[in-house]
């Protein structure tokens, strides 16, 4: 009898470990997938921003290009520092924007790797 007994421990002690384990996991995807959803927002603002920098860069050049002819009715205008800086930020914020999309395929994996054990 306490041959069964010991057996039914050994199996009960075993199901509890394997349910804090899958517990643990759970919690682990819970956070990984928090911090997915975190990714996913700096990734759209980045995007935004990235946008808005080009708009800002693209609207400054027509703005000047149009003030210039019609100053002195040339279309030779070369765009000024604001403009290309800009641009230069819009850059800055796409390699920012690489490192969030890599970040955010890593995260991707990890849950789908957790979720696989």
């Amino acid at each position: 009898m306490s041959n069964v007994q010991e057996q039914f421990d050994e199996q009960l002690a075993k199901r509890k470990a394997a349910a804090r384990e899958i517990e643990q996991k759970a919690a682990e995807a819970s956070v990984l997938r928090s911090a997915q959803e975190d990714l996913k927002l700096d990734v759209e603002r980045a995007e935004r921003r990235i946008r808005s920098l080009r708009e800002i860069g693209k609207g400054h050049i027509e703005r000047k290009q149009e003030e210039y002819i019609s100053a002195f009715g040339m279309i030779e205008y070369q765009p000024l520092k604001s403009a290309k800086t800009g641009n230069e930020l819009a850059d800055k914020q796409q390699v920012r924007l690489d490192g969030l999309r890599a970040a955010l395929e890593a995260n991707e994996q990890q849950i789908k790797q957790l979720l696989a054990e």
